[in-house]
């Protein structure tokens, strides 16, 4: 009767979640800028606050501050539940979206480009990614709160604003509250997985990073002392910056677009059977056209089928050159020979690969192959992460699904890459989920959508949820 009355709650309030949810979406939080993250931050201590958290705060770190509280439970033995997010979003091209991306508009999903099936859509950056399933967390909260004036676990937020940057400090976060996160039982990231099929993604881990710049700029291996860009002619008897980084470049990955750097694979452990079994099932229901259509390609990798790197894609580590800097840009040619070349690389890990590890081998590669005078700037790392699904929490999240009747997938991990293992790994050793009914796309593209429909049966997933770890 009780979760009853929680669930008739979030209904009653379920106009007033989705306004609060797009004045969320309008305040800007773009780490890469910095513009609006400390008022985001604020605003974010204020939602754990109003929660009851006495201890709500932002804990400084020589980067943008993680929001910290704890909201307690009546009961002595109550788990304790750490709500994971992020406030912080990603760039937007303006001139790509259907609709202002900080705008939150509510559309019919065919003005996006979706099956009217859908139904309303919200549009707008961090729709889906991560605001709006981390506020709709807090506003369940408020409802089993208002009905029975308590929680079933101990929540303890951490919600962090470098997250699409690489989370270069939360490792401060996670030392200055280690006495605190050391009393958790589990990690949780508010989710809507559910792809456009209507079947519920539970993915058991995320990849593990290394971001890096490589530059290379004339000095005395070669190029101007001064770093003047020189006319072109000179490139004839004057070692380029630009012809090096090309040809170093050309040394990370092979024909196929895998990470090439000696030793990569050493660390990379072999398939657990839970993997191995995970794998045999995203095969079967893999559907080429569907992921085509969704990602807009005409074709795979190769011309091969995409069934054929799906091991690679969801499995194996990669890397990718996300952008070259220097030289000349502009319109028309400038014949000038460019003397400060930057390349942006970005490396996902995975079990057991270390980032350190994989830092000094990409070092030894390239002095290696005389390219000693590259230097490496790091901007951003962290581990991989992973949790078997027989753990409590899983299987909790799994028995409300298969009670609803919702068809599922268990992924041994996603393809892209978080920073669980700061939790997931020494000292904390903490399982992670990654779970929420109710779906959403287009994280970091252009307008990025979650569906109303799929939000109010978010909410009511995590009610459930909660309540049935709690008594497990």
């Amino acid at each position: 009767m009780t979760l009853e009355k929680v669930h008739a709650h979030i209904d009653e309030k379920f106009d007033d979640t989705v306004k609060e949810i797009q004045r969320f979406i309008g305040q800007p939080g773009f780490s890469h800028t910095g513009e609006g993250i400390r008022e985001t931050a604020q605003m974010c201590r204020e939602y754990v606050a109003a929660l009851g958290a006495s201890d709500a705060q932002l804990v400084e770190t020589d980067g943008n501050p993680v929001v910290f509280g704890t909201v307690k439970s009546s009961k002595p033995d109550a788990k304790t539940l750490v709500g994971y997010s992020l406030y912080d979003v990603v760039p937007v091209k303006e001139e790509e979206w259907t609709f202002p991306p900080l705008a939150a508009e509510i559309v019919d999903g065919t003005e996006v480009g979706l099956s009217a099936r859908f139904g309303k859509v919200m549009v707008g950056r961090g729709t889906h990614n991560q605001r709006g399933p981390m506020l709709a967390f807090v506003k369940v909260l408020e409802s089993i709160q208002a009905v029975t004036d308590d929680l079933p676990i101990n929540v303890m937020f951490a919600w962090e604003g470098e997250e699409e940057i690489g989370c270069p400090h939360l490792h401060q976060f996670v030392e200055k509250k280690l006495p605190e996160l050391s009393t958790a039982d589990a990690v949780y990231m508010p989710s809507m997985r559910e792809d456009e099929n209507g079947t519920m993604i539970f993915n058991r881990g995320y990849k593990g990073k290394l971001n890096v710049e490589i530059e290379i700029e004339g000095g005395d291996w070669g190029g101007t002392l001064d770093g003047r860009d020189l006319w072109s002619a000179n490139t004839a008897w004057v070692d380029a910056p630009m012809h090096q980084m090309i040809r170093l470049l050309s040394t990370l990955s092979d024909e196929d677009q895998r990470p090439a750097i000696d030793g990569f694979y050493d660390s990379v452990r072999e398939y657990s059977d839970e993997e191995v079994e995970n794998l045999r099932v995203m095969k079967e229901s893999f559907d080429e056209d569907q992921i085509k259509k969704s990602l807009n390609i005409g074709r795979f990798k190769g011309g091969k089928a995409g069934s054929e790197w799906l091991e690679d894609y969801y499995l194996g580590p990669m890397l990718n050159i996300g952008g070259i800097v220097g030289g000349y840009m502009g319109p028309q040619v400038f014949t000038l020979q460019g003397q400060r070349i930057v390349a942006k690389i970005d490396i996902r890990l995975v079990p057991n690969q270390r980032s350190e590890e994989v830092l000094q081998l990409l070092r030894a590669h390239l002095d290696r192959r005389g390219f000693e005078h590259a230097k490496i700037r790091v901007f951003g790392r962290y581990e991989w992460s992973r949790t078997s699904a027989m753990e409590d929490i899983y299987q909790a999240a799994i028995s409300i699904v298969e009670r609803s009747g919702k068809p599922y997938q268990i992924w041994p991990t996603t393809p892209a890459v978080g920073p669980f293992g700061y939790f997931n790994q020494d000292p904390l050793n903490l399982p992670c989920i990654f779970a929420g009914t109710g779906h959403g796309w287009r994280a970091h593209q252009a307008d990025e959508y979650i569906t109303i429909d799929g939000l109010r049966e978010n909410m009511h997933f995590v009610a459930d949820f909660l309540h049935e770890w709690a008594a497990m």
